[in-house]
């Protein structure tokens, strides 16, 4: 029989990691590792497990080694809380079998620097030298921005905001927005060429400190020539604002799924609509705190769940890793559209779910 066996690594109040490893014998045979952490949903954030580094010797794969990984994560994920898990998937359709669906995409958009000629040009952001004082302010504006915005890690220190250059924006004294970046470009012969600013943080907090963001990338035009948003899906503000849409070249990837591990606190945490409705729904899975029929009603600022019957009717269907999807306001979906899918079946009136659940901002700067 193989044994199982965890090592805690990190035991913080916003961080807990596990590596965890299989092994037949003196041979280990997987591992992979979790930690528990907060991400944004509705409008809090909600304990989180994110999956990460798994893997099976070639020689000892297909012996259900990481379906056995697995269940020992589901059960740390219950012992800690967890409402739901995350992960970047080697192959979507390989942690479909986990229960996990899509929930989010990478955007990345490159154009001239020259073209972001519609805001002025903005010096007056402040370098990030790392003291606390603005540590806290970037922390400030990063939880302010995140809002709005599905999946975004919860923020307590500066293992992000250091890897980086950072400058941040204020007005009348306030912290309103930063952006994280790096600059690179290739001395060729006695002139420097193919001059390319990644952007791989933006957050703001108002339109006015957008566009100063944007007027700062402006200040290294005649240095280099392009700039390159890393992960624009966490702002749709920006790719908006860009104004020449045939001189910029986007490349979106599939980025992140989600697994379901506790329907009935996942949707307490929702952020429903102030109209009134009412709708039921069935979820299909292996997990007792996923599996099951529940009644939702919200309205006014408020919401009521409660587990129902097995045999209670519903008014959809559908398994976890596709509830994940439309939980998340992966994708704008009526249930008419909802029809097309495999995965969901329409047996009732579920207007009001679709109505709860419309197409959602979220994404990740970070990888786990």
């Amino acid at each position: 029989m193989p044994t199982i066996c965890e090592t805690l690594t990190h035991d913080l109040p916003y961080l807990k990691r596990y590596e965890v490893t299989i092994h037949e014998g003196d041979t280990q045979v997987c591992e992979g590792a979790i930690r528990f952490v907060y991400t944004r949903y509705g409008d809090d954030f909600i304990k989180t497990m994110t999956v990460s580094g798994v893997a099976t010797p070639l020689e000892h794969r297909r012996h259900g080694y990481v379906r056995q990984l697995f269940d020992r994560f589901y059960q740390l994920a219950e012992e800690n809380g967890a409402v739901v898990s995350l992960l970047h998937p080697f192959s979507f359709s390989y942690y479909r079998k986990f229960g996990y669906g899509k929930v989010a995409d990478h955007l990345i958009a490159r154009c001239p620097i020259r073209l972001i000629d519609f805001v002025p040009r903005c010096c007056e952001l402040v370098k990030y030298t790392g003291t606390e004082q603005q540590l806290q302010d970037l922390i400030h504006i990063y939880n302010t921005f995140s809002a709005n915005r599905q999946l975004m890690l919860r923020r307590f220190d500066n293992t992000y905001f250091a890897k980086y250059d950072t400058y941040i924006r204020y007005e009348d004294g306030q912290p309103v927005g930063y952006i994280a970046y790096t600059a690179q470009k290739t001395l060729y012969i006695n002139h420097y060429e193919d001059g390319l600013l990644s952007v791989k943080e933006l957050a703001y907090t108002s339109p006015s400190a957008m566009k100063a963001l944007l007027g700062f990338i402006r200040m290294y035009e005649g240095e280099l020539d392009d700039v390159e948003f890393a992960n624009l899906a966490m702002c749709p503000e920006v790719e908006r604002a860009l104004q020449h849409y045939t001189h910029t070249r986007y490349q979106i990837l599939p980025d992140i799924m989600a697994r379901i591990l506790d329907t009935k606190k996942l949707l307490e945490a929702h952020r429903y609509p102030d109209q009134p409705g009412t709708f039921r729904i069935r979820i299909t899975d292996t997990l007792p705190t996923v599996d099951g029929a529940f009644e939702v009603h919200y309205g006014g600022g408020s919401v009521q769940v409660e587990r129902l019957a097995d045999d209670a009717p519903v008014d959809m269907i559908a398994d976890a890793g596709e509830m994940a999807r439309l939980l998340y306001g992966y994708d704008a979906v009526t249930a008419r559209e909802a029809a097309y899918s495999d995965a969901i079946t329409v047996c009732g009136n579920a207007d009001d779910f679709f109505r709860a659940f419309p197409k959602a901002v979220g994404g990740m700067y970070e990888h786990f």
